[in-house]
This record gives structure tokens, C-alpha cells and sequence, in this order.
């Protein structure tokens, strides 16, 4: 394997607006001591500790096979907080009832619902939770930071473009959380056994279906292989380049870029219902593979029944 070395080390963060060190020392401080009080926390025994050390070891890998080190990046145990939905739907108003976990941008926590599903998760499944926000905390180059009435107002860009982008953010995440968990997971002893069951959801599942339909359109239009389209997706994801963007606007059309920058909360995922009115862009651009996933589209919160993981190997 290629030393870490021999690789940029990606910096934790790089700031915009007001950098002086007052204002920035100010928020290390935030970020560290702002929780969500008054919950009953749940502290994972020891050989779940060891797993999440592993989805960490297995992230450091995916980072030196893209060519970054993304050591700075990659959240600690610390960072993780485990809660029965209940009180976080009660203590976060942001919290809806079908999360399963939230990276918070606020304060760069994680926060795990050990019963999203009406009982207590299995460890694959907190694993593919823990894995897919890991990767929302090491997906961005800048931060931008504002104070308001003594409240910090954070923005981390990565793919997103402060709000932009939710979609091809989301299922670029999770495109890449599949990734890592059939790829770097089978190395460590603490995650191989985990795959196959890890494998048997999906988080943001209609994003995924959207933009995995265009990656396969891509595909058959640019000449470049799925593997090397979700590549330069990722580096996007680390480094906040553009290439994605770029390469959908020149095959699929700039229409599709509109689509995909939808910044309203209420609409993150709802562009995927529209059916008939991405049928009919597709059909007028004579996008033939694009428009034959859409009409055979149908909601799974299962992996397979989403895309093929092997396409992403």
C-alpha cells in the first residue's frame, strides 16, 4: 500500500469571511462544547467501539486510494452521540421522525437513533449509518462561519454549494458509503462480517436512484466507466472541484444541473416524484437509458434493488 506520506494531507478546515484568530478561536470552543442536553446517551460497548475504529481505518484507505490523507478530517469517537429517537425528536426540531442519523455542521456531531426503526439497530446497521455520516464530516474544503445573536451559523461546502446541491450530495455520499463498505470493509475484522448485512439498506434512496440513473447515462454518453465517474464524483466531494457538475452539464444538459441545485428544504428529495416531468426532459434529450431507469423506478430502502454495488468496485 502507498504511504500515507507520499500523499496531501487534506487540512481540517479552510475559512472564509472573518478569519481573525478571536473570532476563529471562538468557534473551536463552540464546536466542542455545544450538545444536545438532557439525553440519555447510550455508550456502545467495546467491540462496537473497535468496529467504528476499523469504519475509520477503512475510510484512511479510501482517502490514500483517491491520493489524499484525510487523517484531519475523520471525526473521533467522541464525536459520535447515541440516542433513542424520542428525545431526539424532542431536544433537535430538526429531527424527523424517519432519520436514522444527522451529521450537524453546527457542531461537527454525530447523533445515531439506536431505535429508528421502532426496535434497537443491529450493529450493521449503525455501522452503515456511522459510515455514511463519517463521510458527510470529511466531505468539504471550505467553512464559512457567521455569528448572530450568539449563535454560530456554519456552512460546509464540499459537492454542496452552501445549500445547492442537496441531492447530488446526498447520493454522492451514500454512492460512496457503499463503496467503502463492499470495498475497504472486507479488510478489517471488525467490519468484514458486517457487508453483506450492511448491504441490505440504503440511506437517501430516491437521491440515489436520481443520480445513479445519470451516472449510467453518463456512461453510455462520455465513454468513461461508472468507477471512474463516481472517482471524480468523490474527489469533488473531498476537494470542492466541480467535475461532476461539469460533466452533466456537457452530456445531459444544463436542465438537469437545475434539478440537481434545488436548495428548498421542503423539495430535497422531491424532485425524484416528479416523474413526468424528468420522463419528458429525458425523452426531448433523448436520454433512452435515463428515461428506461425512471420508468422503472419503484422506492426500496434496499441496496440492490437501487443500483448493482459491483458497478462502483
Amino acid at each position: 500500500m502507498i504511504k500515507a506520506s507520499a500523499h496531501p494531507t487534506l487540512e481540517n478546515f479552510t475559512f472564509k469571511g472573518a478569519t481573525d484568530k478571536r473570532f476563529l478561536n471562538g468557534f473551536y470552543r463552540y464546536i466542542r462544547s455545544k450538545v444536545i442536553t438532557d439525553l440519555h446517551i447510550f455508550i456502545p460497548p467495546q467491540q462496537f467501539q473497535n468496529t467504528v475504529e476499523d469504519i475509520k481505518k477503512a475510510l484512511y484507505l479510501f482517502g490514500i486510494d483517491l491520493g489524499y490523507d484525510l487523517t484531519p478530517r475523520i471525526l473521533f469517537l467522541n464525536r459520535l452521540v447515541f440516542a433513542k429517537k424520542a428525545d431526539l425528536l424532542k431536544k433537535d426540531s430538526t429531527w424527523k421522525d424517519d432519520y436514522r442519523s444527522v451529521f450537524s455542521q453546527d457542531n461537527f456531531k454525530i447523533y445515531i437513533s439506536v431505535d429508528a426503526t421502532g426496535s434497537f439497530r443491529t450493529n450493521d446497521s449503525l455501522a452503515h449509518s456511522i459510515n455514511h455520516e463519517f463521510i458527510h464530516g470529511i466531505s468539504y474544503k471550505e467553512i464559512y462561519i457567521s455569528q448572530n445573536n450568539k449563535e454560530w451559523i456554519v456552512t460546509k461546502l464540499g459537492i454542496r454549494r452552501k445549500n445547492r446541491f442537496f441531492i447530488l450530495n446526498e447520493a454522492v455520499t451514500e454512492l460512496t458509503n457503499i463503496y467503502v463498505i463492499n470495498k475497504f470493509w472486507p479488510r478489517f475484522k471488525n467490519t468484514k462480517s458486517l457487508v453483506n448485512f450492511a448491504n441490505r439498506e440504503i440511506s437517501a434512496p430516491n437521491a440515489v436512484f436520481l443520480v445513479n440513473a445519470m451516472f449510467e447515462e453518463l456512461v453510455k454518453r462520455s465513454h468513461l466507466s461508472y468507477k471512474d465517474i463516481l472517482r471524480k464524483a468523490q474527489v469533488d466531494l473531498l476537494t470542492g472541484s466541480q467535475n461532476t457538475l461539469s460533466l452533466i452539464s456537457r452530456f445531459l444538459g444544463k436542465d438537469f444541473i437545475e434539478v440537481l441545485s434545488s436548495s428548498e428544504e421542503s423539495k430535497k428529495y422531491d424532485v425524484i416524484f416528479n416523474l413526468n416531468f424528468l420522463v419528458e426532459k429525458s425523452r426531448r434529450l433523448k436520454l433512452v437509458y435515463f428515461e428506461k431507469q425512471l420508468n422503472n423506478y419503484k422506492l426500496s430502502s434496499d441496496v440492490k434493488d437501487i443500483l448493482d454495488p459491483t458497478r462502483l468496485l
